[in-house]
């Protein structure tokens, strides 16, 4: 049925005012003096008349201020037409609202922290709201399944509301509002979106086609948009010893129209102080620092990298870890005429930890642990053997290999093919020497400064000569007189192939005690491994992979024990070979630095950071937010163009679906136009 239902049903009980005009009317106590006539035949006939017109009069007056009463009453009711067989139910009493709480909301505006505007904002729609609606409370961290509240749980909802690391794109939002009115059969849902409407996460196009309902958009504006902030750090060499210095390379971005002077950076390592800078940016620009640090500590680093900057200071700070070997892992698999020379080179340096096992006795288990691996002149390759160097090198170690003076070319060449490097196509036993030394690569790069146009460079005996496609990516890093290659490397994934064209038997040539030997073995050695990750992202589901032996999971799991307060962690885990396969899920909620413990033991260490993107100052205005808008698939919108300056104008946009009030606003005023024109104007 249609009908009249009202938005504040409780401002009904005002018609109880009625009464008080009634009882004025009714009990009216004005006393009449009394005068002596000798003749009242006349007075008698004036005064029934006088009577008569009075007693009109007076019900005109009462039955004007009765109906001004009713309709003032009615009007604050908020009343609304029903449209017949459309009758509203209890589920289309139902208003979403999103309250912006990630860190770009922690910035100043107008008239103070946009947040905690935008909580305040946020009771009022819902204080403006009638009694019985139910408020759908949505934030960056909801679920995808919000349940209704009452207005007044809503209210205490946005009280304990905080600011987040998580951030949420608007079709995440908008999909969720879609959930809710499906969820709750509810349809013409209005929702409210308060946010500072952040370009990186206003994605239209992947807004959902079938949005309903009305939308109301309120933006909140920054008062400046002035951030410096720190998005990255990161070193080139794989592996850290102590004494040698690195480069650590970080990323410092001034996100804002304006350049920025003397940015005062700080680098501290394990709680000392290691650098300090001033930063110098231009407007919008990005710098790569680079800071040299002389690594004392073996063992797990904690490294902070700070800066000073307002008001926006979740990005001053990035937590990075680094890890400082005593000594680099190096496996020699030997063939049985491989020579001394490569044990006699690892084990005088005390650099390396060396260990050396025959092609028959090779522990496929423990490969990953090791920076490189010769194959020295291995006479055979299995196919459990191709298969395991193949796994090795994409995930991120480095191969030698030294070819057999006496051995299977076909074999070589299996274990070639598998890693795309081409094919062994002859032996060359002509004379030649090494001619050419491409020093610009990593290889050589910390070894060899300059080399001399006369130098003396190792005699080639022996050697074998390679063929591969040009697209392979094979690079040559020394070549001979007669144009074959001598060292050649080759990117697998993660890791790096190395392949020599000679082997390190004496009747091969001059190599394996030729001072260059030194630079090669070196180099390869320190190219063990690609540079693991200084640092993870809060809030991005992440699988971190750990290099340890295998331990006993279930009953003693590992942890994650975030370092400054103990706070605890326990990830999803399971064994893959040698490594742990930790997911974090939303485990990790804070910056900061976690160890992953077993027990008491320390196994591995991750720094967390939290997301660079809410760093961007780059927000859309009311009018190019309306203008976006109109490209989306909404199809009802009001863009609120500032922040609410009064709670009446918010009702009045709440209004908006209802102007019924107005016409009874407008019938009151007659009617006390009325009342005033009877008192006047009839005598």
């Amino acid at each position: 049925m249609s009908g009249m239902v009202f938005n504040h049903p409780a401002f009904l009980y005002g018609l109880f005012a009625l009464l008080i005009p009634i009882i004025i009317h009714l009990f009216n106590f004005r006393r009449y003096r009394k005068m002596m006539f000798s003749n009242i035949e006349f007075l008698k006939q004036i005064t029934v008349q006088t009577k008569k017109q009075n007693e009109l009069k007076q019900l005109l007056v009462l039955l004007t201020r009765l109906l001004a009463i009713t309709a003032i009453v009615i009007a604050f009711a908020d009343p609304r037409w029903e449209r017949a067989g459309e009758e509203i139910s209890e589920n289309d009493k139902l208003s979403v609202i999103y309250v912006d709480n990630s860190f770009s909301m922690t910035a100043e505006g107008e008239e103070g922290r946009l947040f905690d505007r935008a909580a305040s904002t946020a009771k009022t729609i819902v204080n403006e709201h009638p009694d019985d609606t139910r408020i759908v409370l949505l934030t960056n961290e909801t679920g995808s399944s919000p349940r209704p509240m009452t207005k007044e749980a809503a209210i205490s909802e946005i009280e304990q509301i905080d600011v987040s690391p998580s951030q949420r794109n608007l079709s995440s939002v908008l999909r969720t509002v879609n959930r809710v009115m499906v969820d709750n059969k509810a349809k013409g849902v209005a929702s409210y979106l308060i946010s500072d409407f952040q370009r990186n996460a206003f994605d239209f196009n992947q807004f959902p086609m079938d949005t309903s309902g009305i939308f109301y958009f309120i933006p909140m504006l920054h008062a400046s948009t002035r951030n410096v902030y720190i998005d990255s750090c990161w070193v080139e060499q794989p592996f850290l010893l102590p004494g040698r210095p690195f480069d650590l390379h970080i990323g410092v971005s001034n996100a804002s129209d304006n350049p920025l002077e003397k940015i005062p950076l700080k680098l501290s390592v394990n709680g000392l102080q290691k650098a300090a800078a001033g930063v110098d940016l231009e407007a919008e620009d990005r710098q790569t620092l680079k800071v040299t640090v002389v690594p004392d500590r073996i063992g797990w680093n904690y490294g902070i990298i700070s800066l000073e900057d307002y008001p926006i200071t979740f990005d001053d700070s990035y937590y990075f870890t680094f890890r400082v070997q005593s000594r680099i892992p190096v496996m020699v698999i030997n063939g049985p005429d491989s020579g001394m020379s490569l044990l006699k080179f690892y084990v005088s340096d005390s650099t390396f930890d060396l260990t050396s096992t025959g092609y028959r006795n090779i522990n496929y288990n423990v490969l990953d642990q090791f920076a490189l691996i010769v194959l020295n002149s291995l006479p055979g390759y299995s196919s459990g053997l191709i298969s395991q160097l193949k796994r090795y090198l994409e995930n991120g170690g480095n191969v030698l290999f030294i070819p057999s003076h006496d051995g299977n070319r076909a074999e070589e060449n299996l274990f070639l093919r598998a890693v795309n490097a081409g094919k062994i196509i002859a032996a060359d036993t002509n004379s030649t020497r090494v001619v050419k030394i491409r020093e610009s690569h990593p290889l050589f790069r910390e070894v060899i400064t300059a080399i001399p146009d006369n130098a003396d460079l190792p005699m080639v005996n022996w050697h074998v000569r390679y063929q591969y496609a040009v697209s392979s990516g094979m690079e040559s890093l020394a070549t001979m007189l007669n144009g074959d290659d001598f060292l050649i490397t080759r990117r697998v994934k993660k890791g790096n192939l190395f392949l020599l064209a000679v082997s390190l038997h004496p009747s091969s040539g001059n190599f394996a005690t030729h001072p260059l030997f030194v630079p090669v073995m070196y180099g390869t050695a320190l190219q063990g491994q690609t540079s693991r990750n200084l640092a993870y992202i809060v809030g991005k589901d992440i699988t971190l992979e750990t290099k340890q032996g295998r331990n006993q999971v279930g009953d003693l799991p590992y942890r994650l024990v975030r370092k400054s307060d103990g706070y605890t962690v326990i990830p999803e885990q399971m064994m893959m070979g040698s490594k742990f396969l930790l997911n974090t899920h939303d485990g990790i909620t804070e910056n900061g630095f976690y160890d992953l413990q077993l027990q008491d033991s320390i196994y591995h260490v991750f720094a967390y950071n939290y997301n660079r993107s809410e760093s961007d100052q780059r927000f859309l205005t009311p009018e190019e937010l309306e203008a976006e808008l109109q490209q989306s698939g909404i199809r009802q919108f009001n863009v609120v163009g500032d922040t609410l300056e009064t709670t009446g104008e918010l009702a009045g946009i709440l209004q908006k679906e209802s102007d019924v009030w107005k016409l009874f606003i407008i019938f009151a005023l007659l009617l006390l136009l009325a009342e005033i024109m009877i008192l006047r104007f009839w005598k």
